[in-house]
């Protein structure tokens, strides 16, 4: 620990440091800024929904998203990926599952635009369910596949449900 600056802990992690709130407070304040701005993407495309198309839009707001990321990377985050835990070799694996995510978060959005929230909602977060367990199982052994796959599986008696 390199010590303190405005209240906040400084971090030493080779040449770079980061900073992490010292205060409660702080992190709260963090946190409601970060809720914040997660929920502006939908309050954006409703905005502009007469005005762009919902594919435009959303590969727009994918595209900024990523800009604010490499801006971020290269100035504030000075180059540094997140500390001698982190594997370099692996961050190809991480811009995977993020582009997964992205894939999948405007399949979603989609889904909502033509069924409607209450039928879209369920079948995409069910069928993530399913094959996030599996798959995540299938990479990692670990915990009790008796208490796991029968679990999943009525998870996906919900969504096949739902579907009807």
């Amino acid at each position: 620990v390199n010590g303190t600056v405005n209240g906040t802990l400084l971090v030493a992690v080779g040449a770079h440091d980061w900073w992490e709130p010292q205060s409660f407070e702080v992190a709260l304040v963090l946190a409601l800024v970060s809720t914040a701005c997660w929920g502006s993407w939908s309050n954006t495309a409703k905005a502009a929904a007469d005005r762009v198309n919902f594919a435009h839009y959303y590969t727009d707001f994918c595209l900024g998203t990523i800009l604010v990321a490499l801006v971020s990377f290269v100035g504030p985050g000075h180059l540094h990926l997140g500390g001698p835990a982190v594997d370099i070799s692996k961050i190809g694996f991480a811009v995977a599952a993020g582009s997964v995510f992205g894939v999948a978060n405007l399949l979603l959005t989609t889904g909502i635009a033509v069924a409607g929230l209450s039928i879209a909602f369920p079948l995409c977060i069910g069928t993530g369910l399913v094959l996030g367990t599996l798959l995540t199982y299938l990479v990692d052994r670990r915990g009790q596949p008796a208490l796991i796959f029968p679990g999943v599986f009525l998870a996906l008696l919900g969504v096949v449900a739902n579907a009807r």
